[in-house]
């Protein structure tokens, strides 16, 4: 026990932390700027893969990092424009005609810089985290994200100390197969305590909507 709490107060515990913590941040800021203008973006983990490979693929004929990252970045955008494309286009409003177009025009913006803030989160995990891509490697940071908004409760820093909670558990869970605790156990725990803590978050709104 003693070994675990000094391996949580040490500088590489911290470093993998902000490591781990950063695509989940990514994606939480994507899930929150679409959030905002009245879209609930569920594609965030969809558009940090296609920007994961895009970015590996720009990269490698291009022979430079920093146009791959452009790539991947713009094939974010390139996602989630396909998205608003068809959200915006079936989505009626029973408005008045200007205000319709005004909404989806703020949609449509918001629903691009999203999808560019995922394209950042999908290159980190393609061009950073490691340097190869693989699929399904986002492994599930877009729906985590989602989580960490809603505890964040739109609020930029409340999510962003939400996304910082998700990605500590996620450094804690790979940190304790040092101590050989089961793989299956702590592969896990990133995704339970997801769970648990929407759970405590759900009964808490409960509670507050009730009063």
């Amino acid at each position: 026990m003693e070994q675990i709490v000094r391996l949580i107060f040490s500088t590489n515990f911290l470093f993998s932390v902000i490591r781990l913590s950063t695509p989940i941040l990514f994606a939480t800021m994507a899930v929150l700027i679409s959030n905002r203008a009245g879209v609930i973006n569920i594609a965030v983990e969809g558009t940090m893969l296609f920007a994961a490979l895009m970015g590996v693929v720009g990269s490698a004929f291009s022979g430079n990092a920093w146009i791959g990252l452009l790539v991947a970045v713009l094939s974010g955008m390139l996602f989630s424009a396909i998205i608003a494309y068809f959200h915006l286009k079936l989505e009626t409003d029973i408005v008045l005609t200007g205000i319709a177009l005004s909404v989806k025009g703020v949609r449509l913006k918001a629903l691009l810089i999203s999808g560019a803030i995922a394209g950042f989160g999908g290159a980190f995990m393609s061009m950073s985290y490691v340097s190869m891509f693989t699929r399904d490697m986002v492994a599930g940071r877009g729906f985590i994200a989602l989580a960490a908004e809603a505890m964040g409760q739109g609020n930029p820093v409340l999510s962003t100390l939400s996304a910082l909670f998700f990605g500590a558990t996620d450094a804690l869970s790979n940190n304790l197969q040092l101590f050989n605790f089961p793989s299956e156990l702590t592969r896990l725990m990133p995704y339970a305590l997801t769970i648990i803590a929407l759970a405590f978050y759900a009964a808490r709104m409960k509670r507050q909507l009730k009063k």
